[in-house]
C-alpha cells in the first residue's frame, strides 16, 4: 500500500478547493456560458451534405468525398478513436421561428416542440432539435428564436457510417454559409435555453480559476483591513476628542480651585478658628459651671449649660478677644434638683482675630 505524504494531502486539497471556486464560479454563470464549456471535445469536423461527406473543417485536400474520409478517420483511429462532429448546412434543416415571452424563455424549447408536433406530423421521438435565439435573451421584449429540426434517420446514417470505422461521435451541429463558422447548437444533446449566433466562449482555465480565486481572496483581505483602518481611525479621533475634553475640564477644575481659593482664605481670615475659640471659652467658664448645648453657625455661638453665678459670666464671656458681644437669650432659672441657674448665651464673633505670635500672616494658595 503506497504512503500519502503531507505534500500530496496539501495538492489534494488545494485541487479540492480549486474544482469547489470552479464550480462555484460557474453557477454564477449564465446557461449559454456554461453550456459552452462542458461540449465534448471535437478531434474532426466533417461537413455533411445530401446524406454524403463532402469536406472537413478545416478543408484538407484529397478529402472531398464520403470514402475518402471515412478511410482517413479509419486510419487515424487505430491508435484511439477519433472523435468526430458532424456539421449540417442549415438549408437542408427544418427552421421554425418561435416568440414567446420573456418569462417564458426556460420552457422555449418544449413550446417549439408542442408547436411543431401540432402544426407537422412529426414527432419528438423521430427527430433531433436546437434552439438559437439571435438577441441572447438580452432585453425586456418577447424573445424571438430559430427552432432547428433534423430528422433522427438522416443524423443517424452518417453516424452509423462513421463509427463503424472505429470513431466516436462528439456531436452535430449547424452552418448558415461558411462551413467554417458553426452555429452555436448541438443537435444531439438537445438542450433547452437560449444560444446566442456566435459561438459562446469557453469557461476559465484552471490557471485563471486560480487567478480569480487569488484575486477574490486578496479583495477579501483588503476589504477586511480597510475596514479595520478605518475603524482604528475613527477610534483615535473619538480618543483625541475626549483627551482634549479631559484637558479642558482638568484646566476649567484648576481656575476654579485657584479662584476659590482667595474665597476660601477670605472666609478662614474673618472668623476665628473653632478649636481656639473653645478654648478661650472653657478657659473662661468658671469650675462650678459646665455646658450642655454648643453651637456655632452664621459667626454666632449658642450657648446652653448650669452654672453659679450666671450674671457674672456674660461680662467674663465679653473680654475673651474672639467674642464681640454676649446676650442672654433666656430667664435664669435655678434648677432645684441640680441647685444651679439655668444659662442660655448667644456670642457674636468678632470678624478679625488679633494675629497670635507665630502664626502666619496670610495663606499663601498652593
Amino acid at each position: 500500500m503506497a504512503m500519502r505524504t503531507p505534500s500530496a494531502d496539501i495538492s489534494a486539497s488545494i485541487a479540492r478547493g480549486f474544482a469547489w471556486w470552479s464550480g462555484e464560479l460557474k453557477s454564477l454563470l449564465p446557461p449559454g456560458l456554461r453550456s459552452g464549456g462542458n461540449q465534448p471535445k471535437t478531434d474532426l469536423v466533417v461537413i455533411a451534405q445530401n446524406g454524403q461527406l463532402t469536406g472537413t473543417v478545416p478543408a484538407s485536400p484529397g478529402l472531398a468525398d464520403t470514402q475518402s474520409i471515412l478511410d482517413d478517420i479509419e486510419r487515424r483511429s487505430r491508435r484511439r478513436p477519433l472523435r468526430v462532429r458532424i456539421r449540417l448546412p442549415l438549408a437542408e434543416c427544418l427552421v421554425r421561428p418561435v416568440t414567446v415571452p420573456r418569462a417564458a424563455v426556460p420552457d422555449i424549447a418544449r413550446i417549439a416542440a408542442l408547436e411543431l408536433e401540432r402544426m407537422t406530423p412529426l414527432r419528438r421521438p423521430d427527430i433531433y432539435s436546437a434552439i438559437l435565439a439571435g438577441d441572447g435573451g438580452r432585453g425586456r421584449g418577447p424573445v424571438t428564436a430559430e427552432y432547428i429540426v433534423v430528422k433522427r434517420s438522416k443524423i443517424a446514417a452518417l453516424q452509423a457510417r462513421i463509427t463503424g470505422v472505429g470513431a466516436e461521435i462528439s456531436g452535430a451541429d449547424c452552418f448558415r454559409a461558411d462551413p467554417a463558422m458553426a452555429l452555436p447548437v448541438d443537435l444531439l444533446n438537445e438542450r433547452e435555453g437560449l444560444f446566442t449566433d456566435r459561438r459562446a466562449p469557453a469557461l476559465f482555465s484552471g490557471g485563471r480559476l486560480a487567478m480569480a480565486a487569488a484575486v477574490l481572496a486578496f479583495a477579501s483581505l483588503a476589504i477586511t483591513t480597510l475596514r479595520h483602518e478605518s475603524a482604528l481611525l475613527a477610534l483615535q479621533e473619538e480618543t483625541a476628542a475626549v483627551r482634549s475634553r479631559v484637558l479642558a475640564a482638568r484646566s476649567q477644575s484648576a481656575d476654579g480651585d485657584q479662584a476659590a481659593w482667595p474665597a476660601f482664605v477670605r472666609l478662614k481670615s474673618s472668623h476665628p478658628p473653632v478649636v481656639e475659640i473653645l478654648e478661650d471659652l472653657t478657659r473662661r467658664l468658671p469650675d462650678t459651671a459646665y455646658v450642655t448645648q454648643l453651637r456655632l453657625a452664621d459667626g454666632t455661638v449658642e450657648l446652653g449649660g448650669f452654672g453659679r453665678p450666671v450674671r457674672s459670666l456674660a461680662p467674663e464671656l465679653e473680654q475673651s478677644p474672639f467674642v464681640e458681644r454676649a446676650t442672654i437669650t433666656a430667664p435664669i432659672v435655678t434648677d432645684e434638683k441640680l441647685q444651679k441657674e439655668r444659662f442660655d448665651f448667644r456670642l457674636r464673633l468678632a470678624q478679625k482675630t488679633p494675629a497670635s505670635p507665630g502664626s502666619p500672616a496670610e495663606e499663601v494658595a498652593p
